[in-house]
């Protein structure tokens, strides 16, 4: 018998089991929110962990098809964008202007969310709509010029990232709802920054420091991420700020935390995405 056990134990024969004394220490977030806004942070934090409704058959069928189909066969996509993406767009005679610049809603809101058939080009740089797609409608492609293509590559290659607040960009003086009436009216107010992830204002950014990497940006702090209070406690809490697992578990769908859903250009920031396809094989060139 041990020498802990106390004499009442000792009487009857039993093994006295002390009471634990100390409570385990908690995990902290990558990026705490501001103090002011813990608390919706946290609720925030909570909703992302608690399972919302799942995705829609038809969503999910279309988004599993997409990462296995190979080049050269049809599969069907979600997309709100026109393809092909013409990526790095310099035309000579300067006719067609950059879809995601210039103040365009174009990147955040797109075209009608759609489900298109589509074939993937051989070299996997892009997808040829067959079916169903914006095309048909009169649409032309997806047009994004050279900074714009080039800009979101420091967030696709970024290690890992570490969130702090934008300064002077609380919630409580945040103009959603001019921002909101802006934005659907095809326009960008310079003064706003949007999430990268949802149609939301966004408070927090990526203070990681990054390395020279060339044509893909400029060594400095901070590879371009924003974030919403509602992206954040996601991405740092839940995701531990692996960018990359969080996109691949999202989908583009309506829901309590992200009524408007997400960006039309969400899924330009994947690795295994067309944008990074691209840039991989316009370096080969």
């Amino acid at each position: 018998m041990s020498g802990d056990d106390c004499t009442a134990c000792e009487m009857v024969g039993n093994i006295c089991i002390p009471e634990q004394t100390t409570t385990p220490p908690k995990a902290s977030m990558t990026a705490p929110a501001r103090p002011q806004k813990r608390a919706s942070a946290e609720c925030a934090r909570t909703r992302e962990e608690t399972p919302t409704k799942r995705p829609k058959p038809a969503l999910r069928k279309a988004k599993v098809e997409a990462q296995r189909a190979p080049p050269g066969n049809t599969t069907t996509i979600i997309t709100k964008l026109c393809h092909p993406i013409i990526f790095n767009n310099e035309p000579a005679d300067g006719t067609n202007t950059c879809n995601f610049c210039d103040g365009s809603s174009m990147a955040i809101l797109g075209l009608e969310q759609k489900a298109v058939q589509v074939i993937a080009w051989e070299n996997g740089r892009g997808l040829r709509e067959v079916s169903g797609g914006h095309k048909a409608e009169g649409h032309p492609s997806t047009r994004v010029c050279t900074p714009c293509t080039m800009q979101r590559m420091p967030i696709i290659m970024c290690s890992k990232h570490v969130l702090l607040p934008i300064p002077g960009t609380a919630s409580r003086i945040l103009d959603a709802d001019g921002a909101l009436t802006a934005l659907f009216a095809g326009e960008i107010r310079k003064k706003d920054r949007w999430c990268s992830i949802c149609p939301a204002l966004a408070s927090y950014e990526c203070e990681t420091a990054q390395e020279d990497t060339g044509a893909f940006g400029t060594e400095g702090r901070g590879c371009g991420l924003q974030l919403c209070e509602t992206c954040m406690p996601s991405l740092a809490g839940v995701y531990d700020g692996d960018l990359q697992a969080m996109l691949g578990e999202l989908t583009d769908e309506s829901s309590n935390e992200r009524p408007l859903g997400l960006r039309a250009d969400f899924e330009l920031l994947k690795q295994d995405g067309l944008l990074t396809r691209y840039v991989l094989w316009a370096s080969e060139q």
